[in-house]
């Protein structure tokens, strides 16, 4: 049976030497050791933090080299072809997604080269109000001693941009 994990963000945390063999709780060894099929590797960065497009591309450049250099256990992939095929050579898939839509920093044309970069998800939001839309959280009035009773605090949804967005996403 193959795993199919739609959401990892350690992309972000880890040493990219670490990714063949890390000691941690992901690397490709692992994955292809436990028989994922599948792994997402979300590009996490909150939205309050530099520049999220160039620290993009930079961890979509940094995946892209780890890929060529472990052709032996992983494969990139965009779609269920991909998928199929990186199963069948043994390898676990490897899938770009982005946690926060704020990477495309309200640009549509941002977003087509993202996705012509391998993006096959992205969040619209994270914690935080982006050009997309609004969390359904205020994390303004977030408190750690209230971890678990969390309520919705938010109804402002989509911006136009989130619905143009969403809908190009979808064509």
């Amino acid at each position: 049976m193959e795993i199919a994990d739609l959401h990892c963000d350690t992309i972000t945390a880890l040493d990219p030497a670490q990714w063949r063999e890390g000691s941690g709780h992901i690397s490709w060894r692992k994955l292809k050791e436990a028989g994922y099929g599948l792994q997402c590797v979300a590009v996490f960065q909150p939205y309050d933090r530099g520049d999220l497009y160039a620290n993009f591309m930079r961890y979509a450049d940094l995946l892209d080299e780890s890929v060529e250099q472990n052709g032996d256990l992983v494969a990139k992939v965009t779609d269920a072809r991909g998928i199929e095929k990186a199963v069948g050579e043994g390898k676990v898939a490897l899938m770009l997604t982005i946690e926060e839509g704020g990477t495309m920093e309200g640009s549509l044309n941002k977003l087509h080269t993202l996705y012509r970069r391998g993006v096959r998800m992205m969040t619209l939001t994270w914690n935080f109000a982006n050009e997309l839309g609004y969390p359904n959280l205020d994390i303004a009035t977030y408190r750690a001693d209230r971890l678990f009773s969390l309520a919705h605090t938010d109804d402002r949804g989509l911006t136009p941009l989130g619905h143009e967005t969403v809908a190009e996403m979808n064509r």
